[in-house]
């Protein structure tokens, strides 16, 4: 049986005498004993001789299976040169140069017949054992090849056009895991509705508060193939790798890389089940970049140990590739955050449309503390939201607003998967994640003061509970009005950290002070009395009540500071922003801080008091002071007024114009006489 073969210059090359050919096959598995693909070993088992045959005495190969003698013919001398010539032209001809060329092993009838059998093998060894004693004209030689399928005659079953999938791509063995395991973020979800109608320290029974927090799980799936090297068949020239194009059965791809390198082969075989072109061209039964929804997690997902409800979905699609060049091999690792896609991010919102959907993880502490030193009860809240993607958060181009997402690709055409080999380039995905996490601080911001109350609220979190709670608005309300607060957004991670702090000191009465101080002065009345220096006197001067007293005074002073809101020295903008100026804040009538600080005079001011029968502002001018920068204001304003002291009255009462002694106060005799230490005077004293 004749054999040949071609050499890099496309030179074919016959082997004389030809040598004996072993053929074994054998099948590459994976552990569940899948056949992923045929290996055929071929053995070529002959003899070189000194005087006759292919190659020559001058190293040559004849290109036809045609035995002619040598011209001159080999003196006995020279068969060793001769041998050692044949030695190193055999293996030249199977070298890594020449490796991939055609194999020839031609039926003995017809030597000139483009039947029999034919392969691409892969060199392994190349072996020329000692020399038989008593034959030095003659050298055994042993060539060891390797290859995937055999061409010639029928179709090859097992070969790599076959119908399997698994046998379009060359690999010596492939490894498939799915894991899943528990991860440290949580999915939290919020009740209440966090409507209130009237005030915070007593209309809190819808605030919202954190109900639960679901588990969020990783879903790790990791494929790992080992290839080999696959040579073009499509030319007989030796060292040719197949490259795109090349192969029957396997689509051209964009790229111009040769496709026959081993870690090639690994990746092809795959891609060819994770599909890099999006979800819809994926083998049956693997994930898509959309995760896991339904059915899909039966099988291999919760088979023993964690078992998860249809309802989770998956999240944050990643994956990562590993090359091997070298080793031949190529690896991917997918992984997905598996979260539970019925909760809202609002109680009551239905993700069905996709605008309750809350694609986020996070994390929430809050911790109660006192200090000796003001006693107040202080809450602090520190938390990070993480923002995930999702199927449809990679584009090319078009409208695409969050948080209203298109149900299927279909509705936006300009949506590419992730993995899209047609997407030209891939948008950052951290700018879909930072929204997604904007998206939940702004909607959680405004009620982390209701969640913040719930959590040190006497009764726990269930507002029946705390309603039969007592006290559960006294010391444990929190002032609404944050001690700190601070969001530090990364949008390169897609996350925000926020902190907040509340406490229990007393609120404010005017809407929007950061700090009010309100201080009211009472001046009682003294005597009023002449006094005359007398010369000599050693008692001092002489003093005359001349039957009166001072006037009652009462003093005002309110002391706010909102927020400074002079920009670019708007100083109009600014005194607009005076507190007494203010009556709403951005539309909203609840912010009236001209009515509240009218409340609190007309509150304090005399009029109000019981035996009141004249009062007047002064002596000194109300006053007003306001530093817009700081937000500092300040009002004062002094009423002088009288008081009847008669039964019935205010001061009969509560007691005397004075505080001092018996001596001084009501009522007073005609003479003025002091009316003794033992005398009790009408009313009861303070």
């Amino acid at each position: 049986m004749p054999v040949s073969y071609t050499d890099r210059a496309s030179i074919e090359n016959f082997i004389i005498p030809a040598p004996l050919v072993s053929i074994s096959k054998n099948y590459d598995t994976t552990g569940d004993g899948n056949i992923i693909g045929t290996r055929y070993s071929i053995i070529l088992t002959g003899v070189l001789t000194a005087d006759r045959g292919s190659p020559t005495n001058d190293g040559d190969f004849y290109t036809s299976s045609v035995d002619t003698p040598y011209i001159p013919s080999v003196a006995d001398e020279e068969w060793y040169r001769s041998i050692q010539k044949k030695q190193k032209a055999l293996s030249n001809l199977f070298s890594r140069e020449n490796e991939g060329g055609e194999l020839h092993l031609l039926p003995p009838e017809d030597p000139q017949s483009v039947q029999g059998l034919r392969c691409y093998p892969r060199i392994l060894s190349v072996e020329f054992p000692e020399q038989t004693g008593g034959a030095p004209s003659l050298c055994n030689y042993t060539i060891t090849l390797e290859c995937d399928r055999l061409v010639g005659y029928k179709t090859d079953k097992d070969g790599h056009q076959a119908a399997n999938e698994d046998f379009k791509y060359l690999v010596s063995s492939a490894d498939e895991t799915w894991t899943i395991d528990e991860n440290d973020t949580t999915q939290i979800e919020l009740k209440g509705t966090g409507v209130r109608t009237g005030h915070f320290l007593a209309d809190h029974a819808n605030y919202k508060y954190v109900s639960s927090a679901h588990k969020v799980y990783v879903l790790t799936h990791t494929l790992t193939a080992t290839g080999k090297r696959r040579y073009d068949e499509s030319n007989i020239e030796a060292g040719n790798l197949a490259v795109d194009g090349t192969i029957a059965g396997l689509a051209t791809s964009t790229d111009n890389t040769e496709d026959g390198e081993a870690w090639q082969q690994a990746r092809g075989f795959i891609l060819n089940k994770i599909s890099n072109s999006g979800k819809t061209t994926r083998v049956s039964g693997y994930q898509t970049e959309n995760g896991v929804l339904g059915t899909d997690k039966q099988g291999f997902i919760g088979v023993d140990g964690i078992s998860l409800p249809n309802t989770y979905k998956g999240y944050d699609y990643k994956r990562i590739q590993n090359v091997d060049k070298s080793g031949g091999s190529f690896s991917v690792t997918e992984t997905w955050l598996l979260l539970n896609s019925t909760v809202a991010i609002e109680a009551g919102v239905s993700v069905a449309d996709g605008n309750g959907e809350n694609p986020v993880v996070e994390t929430m502490e809050v911790t109660q503390s006192t200090s000796k030193d003001d006693g107040l009860i202080a809450v602090e809240i520190n938390g990070s939201i993480e923002g995930l993607a999702i199927e449809l958060d990679w584009e090319t181009g078009g409208s695409f607003t969050l948080p209203v997402l298109p149900a299927t690709p279909s509705e936006n055409p300009n949506a590419l998967k992730q993995y899209d080999s047609d997407q030209p380039a891939q948008t950052s995905i951290a700018k879909y994640k930072f929204e997604q996490a904007q998206r939940r601080i702004t909607y959680l911001w405004p009620y982390l003061y209701q969640i913040a109350h719930k959590a040190v609220a006497a009764g726990g979190t269930d507002p029946a509970n705390q309603l039969a709670a007592s006290p559960i608005f006294t010391n444990t309300s929190l002032n609404p009005i944050p001690v700190s607060k601070s969001i530090v957004r990364n949008p390169t991670q897609g996350t925000v950290n926020y902190s907040v702090s509340f406490d229990n000191r007393a609120s404010t009465c005017i809407p929007g002070a950061l700090n009010e101080t309100v201080t009211i002065e009472d001046s009682q009345p003294h005597h009023v009395f002449a006094e005359t220096p007398v010369i000599g006197r050693r008692r001092g001067p002489v003093f005359q009540d001349i039957g009166t007293q001072s006037a009652w005074r009462r003093t005002l002073t309110i002391e706010v500071q909102v927020s400074g809101i002079l920009h670019g020295c708007n100083w109009t903008t600014a005194m607009r922003g005076k507190p007494s100026n203010v009556v709403s804040i951005n539309g909203n009538t609840d912010y009236d801080q001209q009515d509240a600080i009218r409340t609190i005079i007309s509150t304090i001011s005399p009029q109000g008091i019981i035996g009141v029968d004249v009062f007047a502002v002064g002596p000194s001018d109300p006053t007003e002071t306001w530093d817009p920068i700081s937000g500092n204001y300040t009002y004062r304003i002094e009423w002088t007024y009288s008081l009847f002291e008669g039964a019935g009255t205010r001061g009969g009462a509560l007691g005397h114009s004075y505080l001092g002694n018996v001596v001084f106060q009501y009522p007073r005799t005609a003479t003025n006489v002091n009316a003794g230490l033992g005398t009790t005077p009408p009313g009861v004293p303070w």
